[in-house]
């Protein structure tokens, strides 16, 4: 007998392309709809055999889950790119049984369980919130960084420099930090020098832009800060086409 058909045809809601503008990197939005687009759920409209089911019967390669338990992600085959929102606290252990995964965003108030954000050798999108117990246990992923990483977006961290979060990913194209009130400074950005295009701070107590004059491939930078003043060194960037800059000391 067969299965009754499900009332949406992947039991899933195709996320609306103009969010995934606004909210995600915009080369991460062009991977994700060429493989059919990213599919949403949640507790309150969904279970979880209708996300297990949709996405095995449709071949949904990218998710975005409003579940506190994701331990059925397991059953979910050949994921490449997980979005997860949760005001509550995620055991992410399971997200390990995706070694594909090429995206990996982490909106979630906590974690809990073994995460390693890093081990998937194929990561090239990270985003997660750095505050609380589950930000420190992202930290040491963090230090350690990954080599093809190309996109960091992370809130809340206790990090006084940009240097602190950057020094461990050689092919580090963009880079957003906000809500950072302990960042200061820039710090030694050699090691993202070849390849930052793109820096956004949103904000931080950011004092000084000392340090970005070795960004030599930086193209665009956004700063929402309060208390930086000069930006003088900007214009020794070679490659720089596009400034946003709003700056409380320079508000007239």
């Amino acid at each position: 007998m067969p299965r009754p058909r499900l009332p949406d045809p992947v039991g899933l809601r195709r996320d609306e392309l103009d969010r995934l503008r606004r909210d995600l990197p915009a080369d991460l939005v062009e991977e994700a709809e060429a493989g059919g687009g990213f599919w949403c759920a949640g507790s309150y409209y969904h279970s979880e055999q209708q996300v297990i089911d949709g996405a095995t019967e449709h071949g949904v390669r990218s998710l975005r889950l409003g579940f506190s338990d994701v331990t059925f992600l397991r059953d979910v085959p050949d994921l490449r790119h997980l979005w997860l929102e949760s005001d509550g606290v995620v055991d992410a252990a399971s997200i390990g049984d995706h070694p594909g995964l090429r995206a990996l965003i982490l909106d979630v108030r906590g974690l809990r369980g073994e995460v390693d954000p890093f081990a998937f050798e194929d990561l090239r999108w990270f985003r997660a919130g750095l505050g609380g117990k589950g930000g420190a246990m992202l930290m040491p992923a963090i230090e350690r960084g990954h080599p093809r990483l190309a996109s960091l977006s992370v809130r809340e961290t206790k990090a006084r420099t940009v240097a602190e979060l950057v020094a461990g990913f050689p092919a580090l194209e963009e880079l957003r930090i906000s809500y950072a009130d302990r960042l200061r400074s820039l710090g030694d950005l050699t090691p993202v020098a070849g390849s930052l295009k793109r820096l956004s701070l949103h904000m931080t107590q950011l004092r000084s832009l000392e340090g970005v004059e070795v960004l030599d491939r930086l193209e665009e930078i956004r700063i929402y800060a309060g208390p930086l003043a000069d930006v003088s060194l900007l214009d020794a960037l070679p490659a720089l086409r596009r400034t946003d800059l709003t700056l409380a000391a320079l508000r007239t």
